[in-house]
């Protein structure tokens, strides 16, 4: 998106290994982005249009004994509250935060929302297989009150195959499908 748009990019993660990958791809795809080594937000205080996070998940279960995995799975270090907040405060004028989550922590982040005066814009539910439930959910999020979009995408049929609509969306990340 960088490279089409001529927008500025930043990358940040608390893994060196994460970043390390991120600026092989960045490399690969000809963009240019400045990456940031950062334990959460700490090294992070620059207004953004757009934040867009994959945040860790996992809230229960047993942890894993390295505790970059821990941080980077499970919700130990940061909470979707610490997150909204955070990233509000980031947030240039009609900013939008852009966030998955599972589907069952839809409440979560909707409760989170509200707390921190922010506000949902679109919901994508994400459905890995038609007939079966949804497991993610696509949040955009802004600071300014909108009627709220909701939609859904199915990646694979009950072929397992991907939907025609998932190759469309995707289209620009693989090589060929």
């Amino acid at each position: 998106m960088a490279k089409e748009k001529k927008i500025k990019a930043y990358a940040a993660d608390v893994s060196e290994k994460a970043l390390a990958i991120a600026k092989e791809n960045a490399k690969a795809n000809e963009t240019e982005v400045e990456f940031i080594k950062s334990d959460m937000f700490d090294s992070i205080d620059d207004k953004y249009d757009i934040i867009v996070s994959n945040p860790p998940f996992f809230n229960n279960g047993v942890l894993p004994p390295a505790t970059s995995r821990m941080n980077a799975r499970h919700t130990v270090t940061l909470t979707y509250d610490q997150l909204l907040a955070k990233s509000k405060s980031l947030l240039a004028d009609s900013g939008k935060i852009a966030i998955v989550s599972p589907a069952d922590y839809a409440d979560v982040i909707l409760e989170a929302c509200g707390d921190n005066k922010l506000y949902v814009s679109k919901m994508v539910k994400v459905f890995p297989v038609d007939r079966k439930p949804a497991k993610r959910i696509l949040w955009e999020i802004m600071s300014v009150g909108v009627t709220t979009t909701q939609s859904s995408i199915v990646i694979r049929n009950h072929k397992n195959e991907f939907t025609e609509e998932y190759r469309e969306l995707c289209k620009d990340f693989y090589l060929e499908f």
